[in-house]
């Protein structure tokens, strides 16, 4: 059975920006196996920009089209994941909000082995983040340590998780047809409300492994920059900030050359209308003279033409997607050796 990852881009369309972001973080940093896919369920209006996104990347990935009318059910629609067409064909699912880098290699928590309960980011209780469909007397009774973000779900396809996806939804159309008050997090405190009463929430093992709003790289895999939901501008602005000052600027020294150095050197690659020349001790000659490291065995930091770039390499070295620090423009090339 394969894996799916998926992400929904709804209402406003600033969003398309943060998903662009995530794709290029999960084309650098996230490593998915091959039998890994990426679903993004967006409005139609959307689809042609994502398309764009992913051919960019060279990413084969699928796009399901759904309408929604509000901020509200742009929200919740995540929990309608049940009704894709090519569900069956998935034996994990991980959900991630538009606000989120991959920072590491997703296989790290997609081995996960999963009892049939959602796996979320344990945070601090709060009374209108997560309890706001509880009783004050039901908050005073809780675990203390029972909050958790649903920004971030991985979850077996199985039918524990269909049922209370199911309920959620029932719950969240009881609330609309009787024209209660929609809580300021949107679906979160519904997702929080089931989870804990049917005790189908596991908030401890996604410990050092995710992370919200870090300022520092210490080996995380998701890294979600919350905030305040529909607020485009401060998700953007702390996603870039932390590409530009964390993760372009990785330690380069603690991986050893020698493991991908031999693939490279006195290689040449097609870059647009020109080409790139990889030399021996990290020299290039690309636009003048540039200089290069390993982060990883496929990721490479370049610095040439008075631009930082970090090229993904495929597995033999034929092929690289580059991400440039400035801008996040993409290039692809190919081996032209």
């Amino acid at each position: 059975m394969k894996n799916l990852i998926y992400s929904c881009v709804f209402f406003n369309e600033n969003y398309i920006e943060l998903i662009n972001l995530l794709l290029k973080s999960y084309t650098l940093f996230g490593d998915p196996s091959e039998n890994t896919d990426y679903l993004i369920i967006c409005s139609p209006e959307f689809k042609d920009r994502i398309q764009e996104t992913l051919h960019s990347l060279n990413l084969n990935e699928k796009i399901w089209c759904l309408t929604v009318t509000s901020k509200f059910e742009s929200a919740y629609t995540r929990l309608k994941i049940f009704e894709y067409p090519e569900i069956h064909l998935y034996d994990k699912i991980l959900y991630l909000d538009c606000d989120i880098l991959i920072t590491n290699s997703v296989d790290h928590l997609l081995n996960i082995e999963l009892e049939n309960k959602i796996y979320v980011l344990k945070e601090g209780g709060g009374r209108f983040y997560h309890y706001a469909l509880f009783t004050e007397e039901e908050i005073e009774s809780l675990d203390k340590n029972s909050a958790f973000s649903s920004g971030i779900l991985l979850f077996n396809n199985n039918d524990t998780i269909k049922n209370l996806f199911s309920l959620i939804l029932l719950h969240i159309k009881f609330h609309l047809s009787h024209e209660l008050v929609i809580p300021q997090w949107l679906d979160q405190p519904f997702i929080v409300y089931h989870a804990i009463k049917h005790n189908l929430y596991n908030n401890t093992t996604f410990e050092n492994l995710v992370i919200n709003n870090p300022s520092l790289f210490k080996g995380e895999i998701i890294s979600h920059f919350c905030g305040v939901p529909g607020h485009y501008e401060s998700k953007i602005y702390k996603m870039c900030h932390f590409m530009h000052t964390v993760m372009f600027n990785q330690d380069v020294d603690k991986f050893k050359k020698g493991n991908g150095l031999n693939h490279l050197t006195h290689k040449k690659y097609k870059w647009e209308k020109s080409c790139i020349l990889f030399l021996e001790n990290g020299k290039m000659n690309a636009f003048g003279e540039g200089k290069y490291n390993f982060i990883n065995k496929y990721l490479v930091k370049c610095d040439f033409g008075r631009r930082v770039h970090l090229l993904k390499f495929n597995s033999d070295y034929s092929t690289f997607i580059s991400v440039r620090k400035d801008d996040f423009e993409v290039v692809r090339g190919h081996s032209l050796l």
